[in-house]
């Protein structure tokens, strides 16, 4: 009983792992569309930033760039150690299914 309590945990860790993959995935890739387009914007048109419900002007473009390509590098350190742990689930996962079939 104990080892099926724990494949079934290692299965639920493992869904778990990777919908925060999907949802850092989705997060990166909307964030490198941002500094393309913040890169790419006229510097002669105004630049928003939504904050709440309102917008603001930017003011410092490229502190907003630094900002952006930080929290893109945080992003992708996270989605590293999420594939470290996802490989770990995956040969946990494998060893107790082998265990389960020699039952």
């Amino acid at each position: 009983m104990v080892e099926q309590q724990k494949f079934q945990m290692v299965i639920q860790e493992l869904q778990m792992v990777a919908q925060q993959t999907a949802a850092l995935h989705n997060q990166e890739s909307e964030l490198e569309s941002t500094i393309e387009l913040v890169t790419r914007h006229d510097d002669e048109m105004g630049l928003f930033r939504q904050s709440g419900a309102i917008l603001a002007e930017v003011a410092d473009r490229e502190s907003l760039l630094v900002e952006l390509k930080s929290t893109k590098d945080k992003i992708s350190q996270a989605l590293s150690q999420l594939s470290s742990r996802e490989n770990e689930l995956r040969q946990g996962y494998e060893k107790l299914a082998k265990e389960f079939e020699g039952k």
